[in-house]
């Protein structure tokens, strides 16, 4: 699996406000729906795209300095190993 980055953009003429949530296999754009949380459906929208489902994983968030946010998987404690 591979870490997951999530970037704001602003609106322009053509376009609404969206995140992009992208790794290096892949990425994935979804409208800002104003209902909060965003960043983590775009995340959340990657994870489905990549097929990477299951509950052996916990999706952990952190935010970077420039406002950006990072996804990356941690091993559930629901699952024993």
């Amino acid at each position: 699996m591979q870490a997951i980055l999530v970037r704001y953009m602003p609106a322009t003429n053509h376009r609404p406000s969206r995140f992009k949530a992208s790794c290096a296999a892949k990425s994935v754009t979804v409208s800002m729906s104003y209902e909060g949380k965003d960043e983590d459906r775009a995340a959340k929208a990657l994870l489905e795209a990549m097929s990477w489902t299951g509950e052996r994983y916990d999706l952990v968030k952190g935010q970077l300095p420039n406002g950006d946010y990072v996804y990356t998987f941690a091993v559930s404690d629901r699952v024993s190993a």
